[in-house]
């Protein structure tokens, strides 16, 4: 017979949508869940909860292109020079202007690290890539904090790499993820990590070990976090080496070899099954 299978990398719950369409999305996912014979998610956490409505459930993890990441290949001359950011501290963010990300905590934690150290404000800019929903009201928060000066909004990057290359310290405040790609982007690059405690960001990368984690929606923890960073460059660039490294296993082949053989193994029990009722 023919096998449906459906790729799940984030749930409805999580979908930049009003309540009206996720309840509607909700109502279609149960609906196809009677026709779809397995399901491929990208975290244990998203694991776990499809396995309550769905019988095979397979984790394949997000890939990432790690020639494309290259720590030692990348051109981030342009954007040092369109934002001023030679000899300042940048540190950015990377992906939707969306309440999940969490860039209002970011924005907050900033603020904060200033009060601690008020001549950081001298040195430190963040990069904020991306476009969504939130932009404007985003683009107020700053203005309102006066933090105009060290918060810049990069709109959508073309090169990802090149973006992540021209950063001191990669942020990832998220409130919610299903497996985040530019945390691999970022992992591949090298570069430190500094990101909350959530399932998908905390099963790729340990805390202390691939990056620094703190509990989301907690500014001040951000702040003391980011900090703590700047102040021990070398145990930053540990925790990069060691992102680098656990990075290469999510490689395209072993994601293209996952894929292969979850289809052969629903290959195999259509086969199991087709001979079970040639014996009935």
């Amino acid at each position: 017979g023919v096998k449906a299978v459906a790729t799940i990398p984030m749930p409805v719950e999580g979908f930049d949508v009003g309540f009206l369409r996720r309840l509607i999305y909700s109502c279609l996912s149960r609906f196809a869940a009677r026709s779809i014979s397995g399901i491929i998610t990208v975290s244990n956490d998203l694991a776990a909860q499809m396995r309550k409505r769905y019988e095979l459930v397979e984790l394949i993890p997000n890939p990432v292109d790690l020639d494309e990441f290259n720590p030692l290949s990348f051109n981030a001359i342009p954007l040092i020079e369109r934002f001023g950011l030679r000899g300042r501290f940048v540190i950015g963010a990377l992906g939707r202007l969306e309440w999940q990300k969490g860039y209002s905590c970011l924005i907050s934690a900033i603020s904060l690290a200033f009060e601690k150290e008020p001549g950081l404000k001298e040195k430190l800019t963040c990069l904020v890539a991306g476009s969504g929903s939130l932009e404007s009201k985003l683009k107020k928060q700053v203005e309102t904090s006066s933090l105009s000066g060290n918060i810049i909004f990069c709109g959508d990057m073309q090169q990802a790499s090149d973006f992540l290359g021209a950063l001191d310290i990669f942020v990832m405040p998220s409130l919610r993820e299903g497996q985040p790609l530019a945390l691999l982007e970022a992992m591949a690059m090298a570069k430190p990590i500094l990101a909350s405690d959530i399932p998908g960001i905390s099963e790729t990368v340990a805390s202390g070990i691939e990056a620094t984690l703190v509990p989301p929606g907690n500014p001040a923890l951000l702040a003391e976090a980011l900090l703590k960073m700047m102040r021990i460059p070398s145990h930053s660039l540990a925790l990069a080496r060691s992102a680098r490294k656990k990075a290469e296993l999510f490689g395209l082949p072993v994601y293209i070899s996952s894929h292969e053989n979850f289809y052969l193994k629903l290959l195999d029990e259509d086969k199991c099954s087709s001979e079970a009722l040639m014996r009935v």
